[in-house]
C-alpha cells in the first residue's frame, strides 16, 4: 500500500542493522517506526546522512552549539571521506545507528521536526515491513574483511562522493550534493540458489549476502504499488502464492499475472517459470500486474 503523501510522520524507534554495497556504492538498511503505527524498511546513502545532517545544524544553530555559549546537543555523525572501503563501512554503520537513536531521543522539537520527518519518509524503492521488526536486536551487517573486489587499487570507484570532501566547521563542508543515486540502491536482482536465508554470521561480503538471499518485487494491485521481498531463487507457483498471501487474495478467486518489460514498456503474461525467468533476465526492476 502506498504511504499517505500528504501527512509526514515522524519515527518513534529507528535502527540500522546492517549496510549493502550495490552498483559502486554503500548504502545503509535503516529499520524505523513511525507514529502511524507502521514501519518500513529504508535504503539511504552516506550523502542522504550528510545532507540531513548539515539541514539539521543550519536549522538548529543553538543546539549545533553555534552559539557562543551554547553548548552542542545535536548528536555527531562519522564525517567525510575521499574513499570509502568495507571496514570504514562498518565503522559507519554502527555509529549511524547510535546516530538516529540518539537523534530519536532528542526533544520532539528535533525529533519531531519535519527535517526528520522528510528524511524517514518512504521514498521510491523503500517498503514496509512488520513493525516488530524494528524491535528485535540482531545485526546482519557484512563482515569487516575486505572482499577480493575491494583492493587499493579498486578504491577510486568506491568514493564517498563525487567531489572531494573536505572537513569545514563541526567537520563537514557545506553545499554537498548526492550523486546520481539509482533508486534504492537496489543490485539487478539474480536467481541464483543461496543457504542464505538467514542472516549470516559469517565475513561473507554485503553484495553477496543481498544478491544471495532475497530480491525485491513491486506488485500493481488496484492502483496501489506494493514492495514484497521474496527468495531470489523463488519458483514461479510459490512467488504466485506468496503474492496473493500478501494480497489477502483467496486461492480460489481468479487473477491474472503480468509483468512490465522494461524495454518496451508492455504487459507480458506471466503464467510460468519460464515467463520468470524471462521476466528476470529481461529487467532489472521486477513489476508484476496483479488483475
Amino acid at each position: 500500500m502506498k504511504a499517505a503523501s500528504n501527512q509526514l510522520f515522524a519515527p518513534v524507534s529507528a535502527r540500522i542493522p546492517r549496510y549493502c554495497f550495490a552498483e559502486e556504492k554503500y548504502w545503509f538498511v535503516i529499520e524505523a517506526a513511525l507514529e502511524d503505527g507502521r514501519a518500513w524498511e529504508l535504503s539511504r546513502y552516506y550523502e542522504d546522512f550528510y545532507d540531513f545532517q548539515i539541514a539539521l545544524l543550519t536549522e538548529f544553530p543553538v543546539e549545533a552549539g553555534n552559539v557562543e555559549g551554547k553548548k552542542r546537543t545535536l548528536p555527531y555523525m562519522p564525517g567525510p571521506v575521499n574513499y570509502v572501503t568495507d571496514a570504514i563501512t562498518e565503522g559507519r554503520l554502527h555509529n549511524l545507528d547510535a546516530y538516529v537513536k540518539n537523534l530519536l531521543s532528542q526533544p520532539e522539537k528535533i525529533s519531531k521536526c519535519n527535517l526528520v520527518k522528510q528524511f524517514f519518509a518512504p521514498r521510491e524503492g523503500d517498503y514496509e515491513i512488520d513493525p516488530n521488526v524494528v524491535g528485535e536486536e540482531y545485526r546482519l551487517s557484512g563482515g569487516s574483511q575486505q572482499s577480493s573486489t575491494d583492493s587499493p587499487a579498486d578504491g577510486a570507484s568506491r568514493q564517498s562522493s563525487k567531489q572531494n570532501l573536505n572537513g569545514g566547521a563541526n567537520g563537514y563542508s557545506g553545499g554537498l550534493s548526492a550523486p546520481n543515486r539509482p533508486v534504492n540502491g537496489q543490485p539487478q536482482m539474480t536467481r541464483q540458489t543461496s543457504s542464505l536465508s538467514q542472516p549470516s554470521q559469517t565475513s561473507l561480503s554485503p553484495a553477496i549476502q543481498q544478491a544471495g538471499a532475497q530480491m525485491k518485487v513491486k506488485l500493481s494491485f488496484n492502483g496501489d504499488i506494493i514492495a514484497i521481498k521474496v527468495p531470489s531463487d523463488i519458483s514461479f507457483e510459490a512467488l504466485e502464492d506468496r503474492i496473493l498471501e500478501r494480497l489477502k487474495v483467496s486461492q480460489t478467486e481468479q487473477v491474472t499475472l503480468s509483468f512490465k518489460d522494461e524495454a518496451t514498456g508492455n504487459k507480458i503474461p506471466l503464467l510460468s517459470n519460464n515467463d520468470l525467468d524471462m521476466a528476470l533476465d529481461r529487467n532489472e526492476k521486477l513489476l508484476i500486474y496483479v488483475e
